[in-house]
């Protein structure tokens, strides 16, 4: 009963593989790729099992069944589960625009979670979205505590906020990183080598990174606290200010999520 299977083991994927086996949790993994399938036969887990197709799968009992599939290879390998597997297991989904009904509507299976987890699950330290319909407190303190490596988790409670999350927290950390780039570029732009520009840049992701976990203060407040009445650094920030630089930011995210739910609605009106 303690058995997984992981449907696709790309990056998410084994990211997933690897959190599991750490917990001592037996997974069977069916992945298309050979370059991948050979790189996880190469690890040599007794847990791990690396399965060629779904045949010979009915009477298995699993604890979960994860999709870490693109879209577009999603909706025939759910259609292949329905055919294949019983319906006594949690279906967890990582596939983007996905709704739970459409899934659970397929699969005849009531226990159906969508998943969002953004890049920085690598460092276990991913902002993840989570959705379910009706949850227990018993089941939302399982499925906390057995993705507890992904970093921090936040309950939805309407599945339509999913595409507000996938904009802003599934792309928070691009759109952090075209920042740095910026001034990345300005430091180069103004006599500092490429490698010493990226450390400095380092530097000062790191060092906010800790003030803030250090501090109490909202970001408000430390902005105040680093902005000097009539200094330098309030100039840029007014500056920024004038130039509506929130607006340009807050459109930015408008148009991820509006292009969220556009794939949402062309994933979900396709039939199964």
């Amino acid at each position: 009963m303690n058995e997984s299977l992981l449907l696709g083991c790309g990056n998410l994927g084994r990211i997933i593989l690897d959190g599991f086996l750490s917990n001592n949790m037996k997974v069977k993994v069916y992945e298309k790729n050979q370059k991948i399938k050979k790189s996880l036969k190469k690890l040599n887990k007794k847990n791990l099992e690396i399965i060629d197709n779904l045949d010979g799968l009915k009477d298995k009992t699993f604890k979960y069944v994860l999709l870490c599939v693109k879209p577009v290879d999603s909706l025939s390998l759910i259609n292949e589960i329905k055919k294949k597997i019983s319906n006594k297991y949690i279906f967890v989904s990582f596939v983007a625009g996905l709704e739970t009904k459409k899934i659970s509507k397929t699969l005849k299976n009531n226990k159906v979670i969508r998943m969002m987890p953004n890049i920085l699950v690598e460092v276990g330290s991913s902002a993840t979205g989570i959705y379910t319909k009706s949850p227990s407190k018993i089941f939302k303190k399982e499925i906390s505590t057995n993705f507890s490596f992904f970093g921090f988790l936040e309950w939805l409670k309407e599945e339509e906020k999913m595409d507000f999350f996938t904009a802003l927290y599934g792309g928070g950390p691009a759109y952090i990183f075209y920042f740095l780039e910026i001034l990345n570029k300005i430091s180069c732009k103004n006599g500092f080598s490429k490698k010493r520009s990226k450390l400095m840049v380092e530097s000062l992701l790191h060092g906010t990174s800790k003030l803030i976990k250090n501090n109490s203060q909202n970001f408000t407040d430390i902005i105040q606290k680093v902005t000097s009445k009539g200094g330098t650094t309030e100039q840029a920030i007014e500056f920024m200010k004038k130039r509506k630089t929130n607006e340009i930011i807050n459109n930015g995210i408008r148009k991820a999520s509006t292009r969220s739910k556009n794939i949402s609605k062309l994933l979900n009106l396709e039939k199964l």
